[in-house]
């Protein structure tokens, strides 16, 4: 099956340009991942969560890499290693602010990425922002703002500093992953060596020191249930379903 072709044909068959088309695609799909996680974290820690994700990523990437025949380690080294560990510490507290949150309150929280981006992005890529994105800005901070029903606001309103500090971290680091594969396809890397690293590094360094500790985690992992298994193996499907074509038109991928 020719994914180039699949490709062209769903973007052909769409009104919208195939980069809006895909960005929407993308958009879709996370929603949906999130359900996922939101099940799966009723019985499964978030790093477990986050480790299996890992471990079909890097398998699922490595294969296109193969296929393409692409060098799987680029020529900017630096760069996409500091993209896979911006992005792996990103997922893990945004995966973790789905379990403490409301579905609904987690996702608008993680939707602060385009806030952050748009100002993360003049210091890291020099992409100016001009007078209409800074009121967007705060539009956008203040319905973030309403639907956690105006926090520090309202003594009534019940809810942890500390689990706030997680989602909005996790959505701050997203935009710096989503900003650093902007730079790195800038620099003609191939997506598909960007999203080998984003595993490989999570594999590799960031959570070496949780791995020691998954032994007995995915031991057990093993004896949970098959409905388990299935909602990992849903939620990688759509996290990653069109993340690659997202990150060739735009350079945002996860």
């Amino acid at each position: 099956m020719d994914s180039k072709k699949i490709s062209h044909t769903i973007a052909s068959l769409s009104p919208f340009s195939p980069g809006l088309t895909y960005m929407i695609l993308s958009a879709a799909s996370f929603c949906l991942m999130t359900v996922f996680v939101k099940l799966a974290g009723i019985t499964l820690p978030t790093i477990q969560i986050v480790f299996v994700r890992g471990l079909f990523t890097l398998l699922a990437t490595a294969v296109l890499i193969y296929r393409e025949e692409v060098y799987a380690f680029g020529s900017h080294k630096m760069l996409l290693i500091m993209r896979g560990v911006s992005g792996t510490l990103a997922l893990f507290l945004v995966y973790e602010s789905i379990k403490r949150f409301p579905l609904s309150e987690a996702t608008v929280i993680q939707y602060l990425f385009p806030i952050f981006t748009a100002l993360v992005a003049p210091l890291i890529i020099s992409e100016a922002i001009n007078k209409k994105v800074f009121g967007a800005i705060l539009i956008g901070l203040t319905g973030v703002y309403t639907v956690l029903d105006f926090p520090f606001l309202i003594k009534t309103t019940n809810i942890s500093v500390y689990s706030i500090g997680i989602a909005i971290t996790g959505s701050f680091l997203t935009s710096v992953a989503y900003v650093l594969v902007r730079k790195a396809t800038k620099v003609n890397e191939h997506p598909l060596v960007v999203m080998f690293y984003f595993p490989f590094v999570h594999r590799s360094n960031v959570f070496a020191i949780f791995d020691l500790k998954l032994g007995s985690s995915i031991t057990r992992g093993l004896g949970v249930s098959i409905f388990s298994w299935y909602l990992y193996a849903v939620r990688t499907v759509f996290s990653h379903t069109w993340i690659q074509r997202t990150s060739c038109r735009r350079g945002s991928a996860a």
